[in-house]
């Protein structure tokens, strides 16, 4: 079975503006910008869902 599936999905302008860009994303967390990257490369850190996720990554 194939997992891979690519799909996309429509997203309306006003949607983005809500996105953080890797340099706010890490000042919002209070990190450096290295470990937003370190935590993608790694598959590792908050996954958003809770605070209790911030905490524990």
């Amino acid at each position: 079975m194939n997992t891979n599936k690519i799909t996309s999905v429509a997203v309306s302008p006003e949607a983005l503006e809500l996105l953080m860009d890797v340099a706010e994303l890490a000042n919002y967390l209070g990190i450096p910008v290295s470990t937003v990257y370190d935590w993608h490369l790694h598959g590792k850190g908050p996954d958003g869902n809770d605070e209790k996720s911030l905490e524990a990554a």
